[in-house]
């Protein structure tokens, strides 16, 4: 950021890395009031403009959406579960979802996506081995939900007669042979379109109070959900019919 503004931009939109990522160059542009917005979550302690959709009610629908099809041993998938205000208010979101449902919250029916060695594919496939009593995922963005489609499929686990998957934001299928995720839409244009809007408005009066925009976000549901499976074992081979 210190580059940006040494050429002399009049205001940034950030879109922050997993984590707790506010550092002295953003806390020091913020005291300056100078125009910037950060998107997709908010930071803890900083008053600055902020935009991002409902979180919270994103993964209360997502999850909602799942039990209302029967699940009950539904886990969520993301790549930290500490530091990034969006997922944990996702988080808080998927478990309000099962207390509403008269489910009980189990910690083993998380899995953080670390930073090891090991492919985070190979994680998601050796966490579903090791729990086969999970009929139903949600993944806080679309890039865990494909990696736990691919796994279903590298598993054989038939999507989503053995697996429901939901997970955030749209996706680009690479391959057509995938199953179409059901997804919480967040609708990015408008978060960009309010970030650049509030940007825009501190360019022309530096003084304006900062604001936290919070959008609605709406459940698309596609193929990639379904009733739950009616076997204890996932690996058995489904019908054909």
């Amino acid at each position: 950021m210190k580059e940006l503004t040494q050429l002399g931009v009049n205001g940034i939109i950030i879109y922050p890395v997993d984590g707790e990522s506010f550092n002295d160059e953003i806390l020091n542009l913020t005291l300056d009031h100078f125009p910037l917005a950060i998107i997709d979550r908010y930071l803890r302690g900083l008053d600055t403009n902020c935009v991002s959709s409902d979180n919270y009610v994103g993964a209360y629908d997502a999850t909602k959406h799942l039990t209302g099809l029967g699940h009950t041993q539904i886990c969520i998938i993301c790549s930290v579960l500490t530091g990034t205000t969006s997922i944990e208010d996702r988080l808080h979101g998927y478990e309000r979802a099962l207390s509403d449902s008269g489910l009980f919250i189990d910690y083993r029916l998380r899995l953080s996506l670390n930073q090891s060695s090991e492919p985070p594919i190979d994680q998601i496939k050796q966490y579903l081995l090791q729990n086969p009593d999970i009929t139903a995922i949600v993944a806080t963005n679309s890039s865990i939900g494909m990696m736990v489609n691919k796994a279903a499929h590298l598993l054989q686990l038939d999507v989503p007669k053995a697996l429901s998957i939901v997970c955030f934001d749209d996706y680009e299928q690479s391959d057509l042979s995938e199953v179409p995720l059901t997804y919480i839409d967040q609708n990015e244009k408008n978060m960009g379109r309010e970030a650049a809007n509030l940007v825009v408005s501190l360019i022309r009066e530096p003084q304006l109070d900062r604001r936290n925009v919070i959008l609605p976000n709406e459940l698309v549901i596609r193929s990639s959900t379904g009733p739950v499976r009616q076997t204890d074992n996932p690996f058995a081979p489904t019908s054909t019919e």
